[in-house]
Parts: structure tokens; C-alpha cells; sequence
């Protein structure tokens, strides 16, 4: 069964397929990423909060965590650049409604971690607004 929220999540993975820089973008990854699959991206539909709209549907919050990896001398810099893209991105997918009514940007941080080579995380974290009728995600 194919719910909104897996329409969500599909559109999402598809826009953000369409960014020239990456080489893969991953749904709730759990493999070790070795550094020929970066730059990559790895999507994760969180939490879905539910509030009772009224008696026909409901309003969700469904958060998100997009990661951005990447590795190399200029890790950093360039996670910045990507993070900025996959934010034109998000704003492209949802002026169009492709990723629910509206979205909600709550964060965006960045991690490193330098051993044999330098390896930057960048995360955004943001919420998909949209309403569905009742017992639906």
C-alpha cells in the first residue's frame, strides 16, 4: 500500500537525485559508505507527529534528517555548498507541493572527522506539514 507519507518520501528522494553534485542518495542507509559513494545524501522520515484536525483528518508534522557525507581536503566547504543546494531543493519541491502543504527548517549542522582523510557530515533537519484523512500517514 503506497500511503502519503511513502509519496513524500519518494518525491523528496527523487528531487534530491537531481542535484548534480551527488553520486547517490540513499533511503535510510545502514551500510558503511566507502568514499566512492561520496558526495552522497541519506533521507530519514523520523517522526510523524499527529494532531486530530477535526473529525474528517488529520495534521502531520513528519520530520526529516537529510545527510549530506563527503570526503576530501575540502570537505567542509563543499558539505556547505551542498547543504545550500539541497535547501534551493527543498524549496523547489515544496513551492510545488511535492513534499506536503509546507516545510519547516529546524536545524542545519555540520560534523568532522579527520583520520586518514578528512570526512564532513552535514545534516538538515526540517518538518513536512500536510493533513490526511483519518487512520492515514
Amino acid at each position: 500500500m503506497n500511503t502519503y507519507r511513502d509519496t513524500i518520501v519518494k518525491n523528496l528522494k527523487n528531487g534530491l537525485k537531481e542535484l548534480t553534485f551527488v553520486k547517490k542518495v540513499f533511503e535510510w542507509t545502514t551500510r558503511a559508505l566507502s568514499r566512492s559513494d561520496y558526495p552522497a545524501i541519506a533521507i530519514k522520515d523520523t517522526k510523524d507527529a499527529i494532531d486530530d484536525g477535526n473529525v474528517h483528518s488529520v495534521n502531520h508534522e513528519l520530520e526529516f534528517e537529510i545527510d549530506v557525507l563527503h570526503s576530501g581536503a575540502n570537505a567542509v566547504d563543499e558539505v556547505r555548498g551542498f547543504m545550500q543546494e539541497i535547501l534551493f531543493k527543498l524549496k523547489e519541491l515544496n513551492d510545488a507541493g511535492k513534499i506536503g502543504e509546507n516545510i519547516d527548517i529546524s536545524g542545519a549542522d555540520i560534523d568532522v572527522e579527520q583520520s586518514d582523510n578528512t570526512y564532513a557530515l552535514g545534516t538538515i533537519k526540517f518538518k513536512s506539514l500536510y493533513y490526511t484523512t483519518r487512520f492515514e500517514i
